[in-house]
């Protein structure tokens, strides 16, 4: 029998994009297993991306491959996902081990990559942020209009450009209200502006 439920409690437009808050309870008990925000411009993709958090969320594997998802491998989303919390927590080699894990089975998540190109940049590493910045290139495709986006703002903060970052960053958070993470870049980049 299945231990844990998804709870779609929003779904709405948002411009050109469909947004869905997804929560997961254990059937059990009632307890929050995992939450998240996703957004789409195509439902399917979106129920796509809901079907990952499910199925991550009760460790069940993916059976092939799915369109417009961020990684088609349920154990890199989980080492990704892992290493978030890492990184929020303060365990840095964790941190670290989870992303290398996330990028070694799924060398084209978007957001694994991006996170790697982040900390060689905070570890002054030019030649780790060159080269995965060719494999992001490489995996362009595959990024979603979030990624996108996010790539610009980290592209200004990176060419020195730091009015032009946050008006990115706000316009991120304009467009995606729901989704927490443009609310994180917009305090980063606000931060390390002073």
């Amino acid at each position: 029998p299945a231990r844990h439920v998804p709870d779609g409690d929003a779904l709405a437009r948002d411009g050109q994009a469909w947004v869905l808050e997804l929560f997961i309870h254990d059937v059990r008990s009632g307890a929050l297993v995992r939450n998240a925000v996703l957004n789409d411009a195509d439902p399917l993709s979106l129920a796509d991306q809901a079907s990952v958090r499910i199925l991550g969320a009760a460790n069940i594997s993916l059976g092939g491959p799915r369109r417009d998802v961020e990684t088609t491998s349920l154990e890199a989303y989980q080492h990704f996902m892992r290493a978030l919390e890492h990184g929020r927590s303060g365990r840095l080699a964790a941190h670290v081990r989870d992303i290398d894990a996330s990028i070694a089975l799924d060398s084209g998540f978007i957001p694994a990559l991006r996170t790697k190109i982040a900390m060689a940049v905070g570890g002054n590493d030019t030649a780790t942020v060159r080269r995965l910045r060719l494999v992001m290139q490489r995996y362009a495709a595959r990024a979603t209009e979030f990624d996108r986006m996010e790539q610009q703002v980290w592209d200004a903060t990176y060419g020195g450009e730091n009015e032009r970052s946050e008006a990115l960053a706000r316009e991120l958070v304009r467009r995606f209200p729901r989704d927490p993470r443009g609310y994180e870049l917009l305090q980063g980049i606000l931060s390390g502006h002073g």
